[in-house]
This record gives C-alpha cells, structure tokens and sequence, in this order.
C-alpha cells in the first residue's frame, strides 16, 4: 500500500474492516457489533436468542471455562452493564460484550443464536 510504502506505522483501510463486519454479520445475524482488536482477538456484541441461557447467571453458564471467551459486559432494556457479576443473570433480548480468539468468538456467536 502506498501509505505504508512512505513510512506510514498503522494504516486504517475502512473499506476491509467494514467487509469484514458484514461478513461476520451475514454469518452470525444476532451479532450487534463485531470489533476485531488484533490478529487474533476479537470483542463481539451479540444479542443471546438461545432459550438455553435465559435465566442463567454468567458463573453457572461460565464462558471463560466452556468457550474461552471472557465476558465484558450485559446490556438490559438498553442499559449497559460494564462490570458483570458471576451472579448476573442472561433474560431473553439481552446482549453481552465479549472478548477473545477470533475463533472462540465465532464459536459463541453460533452458541448463542437460537436453536433451530
């Protein structure tokens, strides 16, 4: 790329972050926002539509241990909740903010769309 070629460290290239929002969205529809922070590592907005987990806390479901992803935050009735508790509970229409591996992440996304 020719900024990177006059010396340019970091270059935002906006038309492939936004290709690749809409292809992570078109394969994970409950997906709100999809920020991908390195390589690697991803932090996923997503609406929980599985019947699975409603009426669950986060320490009885424990992500960190069955998917490899940490849970940064719960959003109710549009208020968020940037400081989860294990004794949070997911209700229908919430959505959670989560962070890790781009895979782990994928992985939660179809976790969490529901059961068809």
């Amino acid at each position: 790329m020719v900024l990177e070629k006059i010396g340019a460290d970091h270059v935002i290239e906006p038309e492939q972050d936004m290709a690749r929002q809409l292809i992570f969205r078109q394969l994970h529809p409950n997906v709100v926002n999809y920020f991908k922070l390195s390589k690697n590592v991803s932090l996923v907005e997503v609406s929980v539509e599985n019947p699975r987990f409603f009426n669950k806390s986060l320490g009885d479901l424990d992500f960190r241990k069955n998917c490899d992803v940490n849970i940064i935050g719960i959003t109710h009735n549009g208020k968020l909740n940037q400081v989860p508790l294990a004794t949070d509970i997911i209700n229908p229409q919430d959505q959670i903010t989560l962070i890790g591996s781009n895979e782990a992440v994928q992985k939660i996304g179809e976790i969490l769309q529901e059961d068809k």
